[in-house]
Formats: C-alpha cells, sequence, structure tokens
C-alpha cells in the first residue's frame, strides 16, 4: 500500500503520519512543467524545503513531466508500485 501525496508541508507530514499508521511507504510525486516562465527563488525554495521534508518523513521521491498535472497524477496512480 502507498499513500500519494501533494504540495504543502500540512499534506506531507498527514501522509507520513497516515503511512506510518497503516504501516505503508508513500510517495512525493513532482510534477514538472515546460513553463514559460521561470520558478522564483522563492518557489525554488519551497520546493525544496518540501522535498527535504519528504525525504526526512520518510516518503519516495518521483519527477515526471508532464503538461497536464492531473493526469500524470492520476496516471501515476494507476500503477501499483
Amino acid at each position: 500500500m502507498s499513500v500519494l501525496f501533494a504540495i504543502n508541508e500540512k499534506i506531507i507530514r498527514t501522509a507520513a503520519q497516515m503511512a506510518q499508521a497503516f504501516q505503508a511507504g508513500f510517495t512525493a510525486l513532482y510534477v514538472q512543467t515546460a513553463e514559460k516562465t521561470e520558478k522564483t527563488p522563492e518557489d525554488l525554495a519551497r520546493l525544496q524545503k518540501h522535498v527535504r521534508l519528504a525525504e526526512q518523513s520518510g516518503a519516495e521521491i518521483v519527477t515526471t513531466h508532464s503538461e497536464d498535472i492531473a493526469l500524470q497524477i492520476a496516471e501515476y496512480a494507476k500503477f501499483p508500485r
């Protein structure tokens, strides 16, 4: 069993707690897009902070690429790991 989660600290912490309660692993999925605008330093710092928190919480970090974030999350979640 895996728990898949998204983009903020509360969600990361909740996913970690749920994974622990169910004795499961969990995945931090980052869907990278080919954005026309570059990320600000604040955006990059927040992303790095969330990745570190997820790693420290025991998450498997997965980066995928797509222009349709919702579709990519759904596609990733379809297949058991």
